[in-house]
């Protein structure tokens, strides 16, 4: 969690200043910020939470977070710093979004920026799911009478529920909705 913490800062730090640095750092900045928004550290299994901890919160409901000998033992200190790594990391996917949108904007941005922009737009793709739905949406809106003659015969089930039937531990890597955010949403006293 201390490295998750760091990092976080870190990121938040470049992504402020890389807009006001020197034109020739510019590149630097930005190459830093494709290393780190690609750390593994920032993944889902890092960054999620287990089934241990949705077993702890059910038993939490009935016990008012009370570590009296039944069910999982959890530090609840350790809980508490990870949820708050946890919110800092959904902080700064926002900050980094909003900086992203308004990049994309902007026509003729150097390489590293628009490999930037490029590389955050498929993690946020993954891991905001309100940016997902919307991006989606737009999509849906945009091409509802377009024909694309490479796209015949492709079934596009992005937006569909997903089949348990099919790799159900594949699809969990993605779900930033059930394994993170849901999460956020508890308060833990």
């Amino acid at each position: 969690m201390l490295s998750q913490k760091i990092l976080i800062g870190l990121t938040k730090h470049a992504l402020e200043n890389c807009d006001e640095v020197p034109n020739s750092l510019r590149p630097v900045y930005f190459e830093t910020l494709l290393m780190l928004i690609h750390r593994a550290e920032f993944e889902l299994n890092y960054m999620g939470f287990d089934e241990s901890f949705e077993e702890f919160l059910n038993n939490a409901q009935k016990t008012s977070f009370k570590n009296d000998g039944g069910g999982p033992k959890v530090d609840l200190k350790n809980i508490q710093q990870k949820l708050k790594v946890c919110e800092s990391y959904q902080s700064l996917l926002y900050h980094a979004l909003q900086k992203v949108l308004n990049k994309m904007s902007q026509k003729g941005l150097p390489d590293k920026e628009r490999e930037f922009v490029e590389h955050f737009t498929a993690i946020a793709y993954f891991r905001i799911p309100e940016f997902r739905e919307r991006l989606l949406n737009c999509l849906r809106k945009d091409i509802k009478d377009v024909q694309i003659p490479e796209w015949r015969g492709i079934e596009w089930r992005l937006d569909e529920s997903i089949d348990d039937n099919k790799n159900p531990h594949l699809f969990a890597l993605f779900d930033w909705e059930r394994n993170f955010y849901i999460y956020l949403k508890v308060s833990i006293n």
